[in-house]
């Protein structure tokens, strides 16, 4: 099992990867139809918001005490399970 400051790091980088990804996304959205701009602002709004809940939890994590930070974890995965369902979903939105 990996330690707890290589579990913090490790999501981190993934975090660092996703914001690389939306960036992406927003790029592609600005390039698109007109008519299907709406839907990939809707999915990069959704990307975002699981974004921003996955650090809140990661920034939990990284504040919470020795003892508390394994009873936290399943809510940080629980937040980075979702992140990673609204990145694909944007991704196949914009195929």
């Amino acid at each position: 099992m990996a330690t707890r400051e290589e579990y913090i790091d490790r999501f981190y980088a993934q975090l660092k990867e996703w914001n690389a990804e939306i960036a992406r996304l927003e790029e592609k959205a600005r390039g698109a139809r007109e008519d299907m701009r709406a839907e990939y602002e809707r999915q990069i709004d959704e990307a975002r918001k699981r974004q921003r809940e996955a650090e809140e939890q990661l920034q939990k994590l990284h504040d919470a005490s020795e003892g508390a930070w394994e009873e936290m974890r399943a809510g940080a995965e629980r937040a980075w399970s979702e992140l990673d369902r609204a990145m694909k979903t944007a991704w196949e939105k914009f195929r």
